[in-house]
């Protein structure tokens, strides 16, 4: 994660389910970001119940250690220097 550029989202909504949240952090990523794709987004490991990996519309979720719990870091893919 040191040194990846995205964006960090914040959702603990308990209506809302991780495919919600994750489309959420995505879509803002995507307004933000207008001309950046989307490498993967990173969570806490406890939230998708300790597995490798999931996808959720196409993107990759990936569990960190240093993601905090209801947090999702949308990472930038390939990072150039803007």
């Amino acid at each position: 994660m040191i040194g990846d550029k995205g964006l960090l989202w914040f959702d603990d909504d308990p209506a809302l389910t991780l495919p919600e949240k994750v489309e959420w952090a995505c879509d803002a990523f995507r307004r933000k970001y207008t001309r950046k794709k989307i490498a993967h987004v990173l969570v806490h490991p406890s939230v998708i119940d300790n597995a490798v990996f999931a996808t959720v519309g196409g993107v990759l979720v990936m569990p960190d250690t240093s993601i905090l719990v209801h947090h999702f870091f949308v990472v930038q893919e390939e990072y150039d220097g803007d």
